[in-house]
């Protein structure tokens, strides 16, 4: 499995919104895993940015953003829609458009509604 994902790794970018989506998209642990692994076979990432960001209390998941699917529930979204919803705000809070913060995503999430 470890295997396969190195292989099947993509370049590490150098932006920092870049970088925190590559980060979300393997998660936390992978995302170290494959770092150190690009860093010796290609040489990339030798500043350590993917370190930096994970370092920092970034919200990478969707599991780290202030609301949940209950939350989205309670706004009147219905079910089918709330992993949709969730991703889009985990991309809004990843791209630095909307804060992690509970009332800034509800609003978002109503918006998306």
């Amino acid at each position: 499995e470890k295997c396969a994902l190195l292989l099947s790794s993509k370049p590490i970018p150098n932006d920092i919104i870049a970088i925190k989506q590559y980060i979300s998209a393997l998660g936390r642990e992978n995302a170290a895993y494959v770092a150190n692994y690009r860093r010796i076979i290609f040489g990339e990432d030798k500043d350590c940015k993917i370190d930096d960001v994970l370092s920092k209390k970034y919200c990478l998941s969707i599991s780290e953003l202030a609301i949940n699917g209950a939350d989205l529930i309670n706004l009147g979204i219905e079910s089918k829609n709330i992993g949709t919803i969730l991703n889009k705000l985990l991309q809004l809070v990843i791209k630095e458009k909307v804060s992690n913060e509970r009332e800034n995503l509800l609003f978002q999430a109503q918006n998306i509604k």
